[in-house]
């Protein structure tokens, strides 16, 4: 076992042997409520319809699928499941990545081990560190990796927790979860696909069935980080995760934020400045518009060509002046302007043609602890206005309400969920940590009006 191994698997036992504080406890449920509203989002979504179909029913106990009635296996539920969280770009997301992009696989395996709440919160706390710990240690996207490379040595991390897995077991299902792991970084890049929402939820997939392979006593390499041709000298370079020795210092679940708007999180403060602005002009009489932000959301959301003249929904969610010029001319932005009329409207290219975005290195070195975003719009009279954005609501230092979330739910489930069962979904979240098992969850979503 090497020393990147070793610390996994000894973080995975204090996670398991200890009791978590309650402010964790009420972190981690608010990031599972905040799930299960992105989950009803996009259960009819192509690509998570694509990924139901795929979960064939299974004989005996199989694992719960969102919008299903029958069950399949853990691998093909989980898939199915994490799509349809991921799918609309409004679950939760930690600088880098989205660690609820686990949840889906957690979910299903914890229906068939019957496992409870507060197991359940455990897997994800322990899951939710280690990916923190990858996201801020690991060179992974500036070496071209995707974030699903943390994503799946965190699911077995995870999933091993709720399985109870002794040392050699949560070492090799840790083991298994890297040899096959690296996601090109191409996902996100250019012009994006389906593939953009379901990438996380593959690989979360791919270390939940590690996890399930040892529990059988499935083996894998004693070096998988550290060893000849392994992980760090063929993809990272050498790293330290600097994992927790305490549950106490366990902070990645309170420090992962949640999304006020459907959209990519570095433009949520844009969507707020632009609200703003709107109070002040029309759009029509915008001379020109310059924005001044942190280095990583000027790259992933005006860093491209692709991002100034948007075609797929993808790339609209995760395009700075697509976001903002909807938000100037219609004063909010949700779901359906991501619609492809919507984002091939060509109404709206004279106004994105009028963005400018630069880069700050004091904002640049304050990210991501501090997110900020100024917007200087200039109108054709020669009026000049201002906005500047720190922390926008949804930051961890700024947090949504457990009301913002149920706001959010109830959205999401209009249309696909009764009101009834909108309600009971919702007392029963906010009680999850006395939950017996997670068999209420799909009992509830099974009664969704979900699409082939």
């Amino acid at each position: 076992m090497d020393k990147t191994t070793q610390a996994i698997v000894a973080w995975a036992e204090v996670v398991r042997s200890s009791a978590l504080p309650p402010d964790t406890v009420t972190a981690a449920q608010r990031k599972l409520a905040d799930a299960i509203a992105c989950a009803l989002g996009g259960l009819n979504s192509p690509p998570a319809r694509i990924a139901r179909r795929l979960a064939a029913p299974v004989a005996g106990k199989g694992a719960g699928v969102f919008g299903a009635s029958h069950r399949s296996t853990v691998d093909a539920a989980g898939f199915a499941n994490g799509v349809a969280i991921r799918q609309l770009d409004f679950n939760d997301t930690y600088p880098g990545g989205h660690p609820s992009d686990m949840l889906g696989v957690v979910l299903a395996a914890a229906s068939v081990v019957g496992a409870d709440g507060p197991a359940v919160l455990k897997a994800m706390v322990a899951g939710y560190e280690v990916y923190g710990a990858f996201i801020d240690r690991v060179p992974m996207s500036a070496r071209g990796w995707d974030s699903g490379l943390g994503l799946c040595p965190a699911t077995a991390a995870a999933v091993g927790t709720l399985l109870g897995l002794d040392e050699g077991r949560m070492a090799n299902a840790v083991s298994l979860s890297v040899v096959d792991s690296p996601a090109l970084r191409v996902s996100r890049s250019g012009e994006l696909s389906m593939w953009k929402g379901c990438a996380g939820p593959y690989s979360a997939r791919n270390g939940g069935t590690a996890a399930l392979l040892a529990a059988e006593g499935m083996t894998g390499p004693p070096l998988p980080f550290e060893g000849k041709d392994g992980l760090q000298e063929r993809a990272t370079g050498p790293f330290e995760l600097g994992l927790p020795g305490d549950i106490g210092q366990a902070t990645a679940v309170q420090r992962t934020s949640l999304k006020y708007f459907p959209l990519d999180y570095n433009v949520q403060a844009g969507v707020f400045a632009a609200q703003a602005l709107r109070q002040e002009f029309a759009l029509d009489d915008l001379e020109a518009l310059l924005v001044t932000t942190y280095e990583h959301a000027k790259r992933e959301s005006a860093g491209s060509p692709e991002k100034w003249d948007p075609r797929t929904r993808e790339t609209a969610d995760h395009s700075l002046p697509y976001i903002m010029s909807t938000v100037l001319r219609e004063g909010f932005i949700d779901v359906r302007h991501f619609q492809e009329e919507r984002v091939l409207d060509p109404t709206l290219r004279p106004a994105m043609a009028k963005f400018r975005v630069e880069v700050d290195p004091e904002m640049t070195n304050g990210w991501p602890d501090t997110v900020t975003f100024h917007a200087e719009a200039t109108t054709k009279d020669g009026r000049r206005f201002v906005q500047h954005i720190v922390n926008p609501k949804g930051h961890a230092l700024n947090p949504m309400t457990e009301e913002d979330i149920e706001v959010k739910l109830r959205s999401m489930a209009e249309g696909v969920l009764p009101e009834g069962e909108v309600r009971s979904l919702l007392d029963w979240l906010w009680r999850f940590e006395t939950a017996a098992s997670v068999e209420p969850l799909f009992e509830r979503l099974a009664q969704a009006r979900a699409e082939q």
